[in-house]
């Protein structure tokens, strides 16, 4: 998967993105919640969507020797809560959107994703130590969002399908 995180102050020209690739993508789950209706009091009451949530975001990335993958999203956190004066910062300012790639193995997009005013709710552990051998270090971040559109791609790896 390559992931594309756009910096939330892009302006109105082409955005700034930082790419990773990604070992791991738990795509999010929809819910659709439902309340009662009854008109006018009368009668059975019927159900009806009241509202449309989505499951947490989660995504994993492997550490690079530099562990510039893992300080990238612990700085985004930094950015989000500050230390020094105890304030948490202003939403527009923290919020970014999230593009998901799939690639197929003859390097064709199979699938898209966009994330929508996300920003990161945890990092996992990062297990370091001389017994994992040459095993790369993996960590996940966890993303909370506004919304998502999905993107299926058909088989000429060009054309979406449809959205969410």
């Amino acid at each position: 998967f390559e992931v594309r995180i756009y910096d939330s102050h892009g302006g109105e020209h082409m955005p700034e993105y930082v790419s990773m690739n990604c070992c791991a993508a738990n795509i999010p789950g929809i819910n659709m919640n439902a309340g009662h209706d009854q008109r006018y009091g009368i009668g059975l009451p019927m159900h009806i969507a009241t509202n449309k949530e989505f499951t947490e975001l989660t995504l994993s990335f492997y550490e690079s020797q530099t562990g510039n993958e893992r300080k990238y999203f612990v700085d985004w956190m930094d950015s989000i809560y500050n230390r020094k004066s105890k304030r948490m910062a202003f939403p527009k300012h923290y919020k970014r959107y999230i593009d998901i790639i799939q690639y197929s193995r003859d390097m064709k997009q199979t699938y898209s994703c966009t994330i929508k005013k996300a920003f990161p709710i945890s990092i996992g552990a990062l297990e370091r130590g001389y017994e994992l051998g040459e095993a790369v270090p993996q960590f996940s971040v966890a993303f909370t969002f506004y919304d998502m559109e999905e993107h299926f791609i058909e088989n000429s790896g060009t054309t979406p399908t449809g959205s969410h």
